[in-house]
């Protein structure tokens, strides 16, 4: 304060200081926004233009929501939504700390639920088993893979195309109506996303007669314990070794050759043959046709030549080759060598610890339990080890690896490229999808033998490649974990 005293001198009066003046927070006004369609695999995008605050902005945060609860990882102004967004709603949290100290946190307004994409099935749906009166057919799932999820899956049989009455049951048993017929199976399910889905499988050779119904110059012969060298001759015939070390030739027709015990040699010549070792070591080769081969018990080769073949091993340590022709080639227990030949040929080692090479064609190739080698070769092989530490190599082409993360095996891929594919799954349900950089982070380092991944229950090992970030865009991936 100043004043002029009375003899005209000016005087100046201060007083003492008042304290810090205190701040009352300004509340941010504007609000923030979401640009973008709530739509799977569309992208979202944080708005904030519009906000503001008196005590001033600072650098902003971001937390995406899925009905309310914060996304893990999902923490830029960008967000592209993925299976487990569907049909819930979307928020943005946008957080900061204003000039005087103060933490704001603004939330936007929610989005309409996200609406589902359909994932289309993978991997599909074939048939195992002898085809031959009697015998069953069953379907195989195992490859069948929905990045929505699998439902209960509901079976129906068809024969040359149309419904058998009945028959829905994952496998069938083949009666004299299916003899000339072929025999497929539509597999469907309602995936995670409500979405009806149907496979069908590809159809099967033409059933043949066991040999129970006599045909025209079909011979039906059985044979004593003693080594027997037999040769069938024209016609569809059925022969049964018995005991002994037998030789047995079908020649021409579709055959039915029985080893029976002892070490036997099956011939099936031409014809779509059914060769049956029995007990003991056996060689069973299937000639021209589309054959079925079942080694049985011990240690069986089994080689199905032309025409496209299906060769179990059964039981024992055997060596299975599908030759020229669209095989399927099951291992079976024990630890087998199965080789795929020229074509597109499905190769399961089942139990044991297996060999498996694709050859030329573009090859599955299942590894199934125990610790096993899966080489593609030539083709677009899809690969597999199943349970057990495996050992994969896709060969020349793109290929794509399958992993089951819950089956607690160390896996090795010795050649991953660029054009290769990576599908991780969990019990048999392909988990979802969302960005490949995320999970390479998450799950993968880089080690002196290559990108180790660790799941914890499983490891993947893939050997020579040097850096995380050449995967991003050569690597697709599907996972939830």
């Amino acid at each position: 304060m100043s004043y002029t005293a009375a003899n005209g001198t000016q005087e100046t009066v201060t007083s003492v200081p008042t304290s810090a003046v205190t701040n009352v927070n300004d509340t941010p006004t504007g609000g923030v926004s979401i640009n973008g369609t709530a739509v799977e695999n569309g992208t979202l995008t944080a708005v904030t233009s519009a906000l503001t605050d008196a005590d001033g902005l600072g650098a902003l945060s971001y937390a995406w929501l899925r009905d309310d609860v914060a996304i893990s990882g999902a923490t830029t102004s960008n967000y592209k939504l993925g299976d487990a967004d569907v049909g819930k709603a979307i928020k943005l949290e946008v957080s900061y700390t204003d000039s005087h100290g103060t933490k704001e946190t603004v939330v936007s307004a929610a989005t309409s639920a996200v609406v589902n994409v359909n994932d289309t099935p993978y991997g599909g749906v074939s048939i195992s088993g002898a085809k031959e009166t009697g015998q069953t057919l069953f379907a195989d799932t195992s490859a069948l893979k929905d990045a929505d999820g699998l439902g209960t899956l509901t079976y129906a049989w068809l024969r040359s195309g149309k419904d058998i009455a009945g028959a829905g049951a994952s496998s069938y048993v083949l009666t004299g109506d299916d003899i000339g017929a072929n025999i497929a199976v539509v597999v469907s399910y309602i995936d995670g996303n409500g979405t009806e889905e149907s496979v069908v499988s590809k159809a099967t050779s033409a059933i043949k007669n066991d040999g129970t119904t006599p045909t025209a110059f079909g011979d039906k012969l059985s044979f004593t314990a003693a080594d027997e060298d037999i040769d069938a001759g024209a016609g569809a015939d059925r022969v049964k070794g018995r005991g002994g070390s037998d030789t047995i030739d079908g020649s021409n027709g579709a055959d039915t050759l029985i080893g029976g015990s002892g070490d036997d040699e099956l011939l099936g010549g031409s014809g779509e043959d059914v060769l049956k070792g029995g007990a003991g070591s056996d060689l069973l080769e299937g000639g021209n046709g589309d054959d079925g081969l079942n080694g049985g018990a011990g240690s069986d080769s089994l080689w199905g030549c032309k025409g496209s073949d299906t060769l179990i091993g059964a039981k024992g340590a055997d060596t299975l080759d599908g030759g020229s022709g669209s095989d399927v080639i099951f291992g079976g227990s024990g630890n087998d060598s199965l080789s795929g030949g020229g074509a597109r040929d499905e190769l399961d080692g089942g139990s044991g610890s297996d060999s498996l090479i694709g050859g030329g064609g573009d090859d599955q190739l299942v590894g199934g339990t125990g610790a096993d080698r899966l080489m593609g070769s030539k083709g677009r092989d899809y690969l597999d080890g199943g349970k057990g530490n495996d050992i994969l190599i896709g060969g020349s082409k793109a290929d794509t690896f399958a992993m089951d993360v819950a089956w607690g095996g160390n896996d090795t891929i010795t050649d991953m490229k660029g054009a290769d594919t990576l599908i991780f799954y969990k019990k048999g349900d392909v988990l979802g999808s969302s960005a490949a950089e995320a999970f390479i982070i998450e799950y993968a380092s880089v080690t002196e033998g290559g990108v180790f991944f660790d799941f914890g229950e499983s490891t993947l090992l893939l050997e020579g490649v040097q850096s995380l970030e050449k995967l991003f865009d050569s690597v697709s991936f599907d996972y939830d974990l």
